[in-house]
């Protein structure tokens, strides 16, 4: 059965305060008649010296008797013949002198006989005056002893109701003191359940505040690390989750680059087998066969030159090298690689802009690779004898960069999805515009680096991308 501190705290009182009593009651026993008795003597001596140096009227001696409840004779010389006779004289220390006649110049100065007079016994002492006489002082031994048993049975009594005082006592002090306990034993039980709401206050000024406001501390710091971990955890579960999203993405991605790959490369040994077996007779379709494996050869070429973007951008995406640049001849670069490409199409193409110069704050290579990116992308789609508009508008503290080209509507569920790897709107089309599907890809990573907006949207007249950059004044 285990012992509360209170139960222990008030038992431990309760011994002490007994033990202490009773050695009190027992030390009174043997002792205070002792201790009583040399009190007695020493006060009578006193007295006695003070009777031989004074000489005090009849009413002082009998005020000093009635204070001190002895009483005072005095034997001139004159008178001294014998010691009352048959009186039995016997020193305080235990020798007996026995029952006969003795002169007062026989008995010795300055010791206590016990005498019996009618059965009453005092504590006697004979002091003597010069030549004058002796002064004979007696105590009453007989009310020596009933005082010290007066004052035993009452301090027996006090005991008791010291005891009990005590027992009460050690209660109301083992609540109190085990107060502060309570309080304290209280927050450890909520820490344990992680409730740092409630805070300790205790202004006792000792060790107990002391201890408060060091679990104060403790609780303190144990909330703030337990909030570092739950940050630390949710941290780590969005690092476990990006890391599964990663590896998904990866497969998917691995398994989309080996299919772009084992494509062309799949047309380029049948292309080459036809002809190295000589299954191919006719002039013009060995050129048809071989401009095929061309084409494709630059398809795995450019499908790798995109891979080696995305590896890079992947290691170099928060690295951009910022520059102010005009981007209105950029665009007049790209734009005019594509001059070819447009005129076999019968296309109309512009750059709309009011302005002479747009300088802009950016990554100039890689913003230029979005733009041809977009205008390779408009060009694939545009229609024969299309139009193909770059326009440039002002906004606030941005530009607004749009290429829209006229052709089919892109369907709204895939307006979202031509972001990704590898998506392709018309996967049955012509490749030689960039046809990997990695492109706006590697145009989304590149503007989110720049925290700049961009998107897709389909127009009247065909799809428009746009994208915006930050203006220098």
């Amino acid at each position: 059965m285990k012992l509360r501190i209170r139960s222990k705290l008030i038992l431990l009182s309760i011994i002490l305060i007994s033990i202490t009593f009773l050695l009190q009651t027992v030390f009174n026993r043997l002792f205070l008649d002792k201790y009583y008795q040399f009190k007695r003597k020493e006060q009578i001596k006193l007295i006695s010296k003070d009777l031989i140096l004074n000489n005090y009227t009849h009413e002082e001696l009998q005020k000093i008797m009635s204070k001190n409840a002895i009483t005072i004779d005095f034997m001139p010389v004159q008178t001294l013949s014998k010691v009352e006779e048959n009186i039995v004289l016997k020193r305080v220390d235990g020798v007996l002198k026995g029952t006969y006649t003795q002169t007062i110049e026989e008995l010795e100065e300055n010791v206590f006989y016990s005498s019996e007079y009618l059965g009453v016994k005092f504590l006697t002492y004979y002091k003597k005056k010069e030549n004058e006489g002796f002064y004979i002082l007696k105590a009453n031994m007989e009310e020596i002893n009933q005082s010290i048993y007066i004052t035993n049975n009452f301090i027996l009594y006090s005991t008791y109701v010291a005891i009990l005082f005590g027992i009460i006592l050690s209660f109301l002090f083992a609540n109190l003191f085990l107060k502060p306990i309570y309080k304290i034993n209280k927050k450890l039980k909520k820490l344990s359940k992680f409730d740092f709401e409630d805070k300790l206050s205790l202004n006792s000024n000792d060790e107990f505040q002391e201890l408060s406001e060091n679990i104060n501390f403790v609780s303190n710091e144990l909330e703030n690390k337990i909030q570092d971990l739950k940050i630390a955890n949710l941290k780590l579960k969005e690092d476990i989750d990006r890391e599964m999203v990663f590896k998904n993405k990866s497969k998917e991605f691995i398994s989309s680059v080996t299919h772009e790959i084992k494509t062309p490369i799949t047309i380029i040994n049948t292309y080459a087998e036809s002809l190295v077996e000589g299954y191919v007779e006719d002039n013009e379709k060995r050129i048809l066969y071989s401009k095929t494996i061309m084409e494709e050869g630059e398809n795995i070429s450019k499908l790798v030159d995109d891979l080696l973007k995305i590896i890079k951008n992947e290691y170099d995406s928060n690295i951009l090298i910022l520059e102010d640049f005009d981007l209105l001849e950029i665009m007049k670069k790209e734009l005019e690689k594509f001059k070819i490409d447009l005129e076999e199409k019968e296309v109309r193409y512009n750059i709309n802009s009011s302005f002479k110069k747009i300088i802009v704050n950016a990554d100039k290579e890689k913003i230029a690779h979005v733009l041809n990116n977009f205008i390779s992308n408009a060009v694939s789609y545009v229609s024969k004898k299309g139009i193909l508009n770059i326009n440039v508008l002002s906004e606030n503290e941005v530009y607004l960069i749009e290429i829209e080209n006229s052709g089919l509507n892109i369907e709204e569920e895939n307006l979202e999805e031509i972001w990704k790897p590898f998506f392709k709107v018309d996967k049955g089309r012509n490749r030689k515009y960039g046809g990997t599907g990695l492109g706006l890809s590697i145009v989304s990573e590149t503007l989110k680096n720049h925290n700049q907006r961009f998107g897709v949207v389909n127009t009247d007249i065909g799809v428009k991308f746009w994208f915006e950059l930050k203006k220098i004044n």
